[in-house]
């Protein structure tokens, strides 16, 4: 994979766990189950997002595909 693409990946999957991971912990304080299963669902939903935000961004000489003509 090319650099760009995995520095972008990387960057937007930091992003968005720590935002996750502030959201929880101010807003919900003493409910232990429920932190819990916010990370569930919200760990899937961060890597969907992180690699779908990664591959609209992303050039086709980034990926390795052809330019289109």
């Amino acid at each position: 994979m090319p650099k760009n693409f995995v520095i972008r990946f990387a960057i937007v999957l930091f992003s968005i766990l720590i935002l996750a991971a502030l959201i929880i912990h101010f807003s919900l304080s003493e409910m232990s189950r429920l932190h819990i299963l916010l990370w569930i669902y919200t760990v899937p939903l961060s890597l969907g997002l992180t690699a779908f935000a990664s591959i609209i961004f992303a050039k086709d000489s980034e990926l390795g595909l052809p330019a289109s003509k």
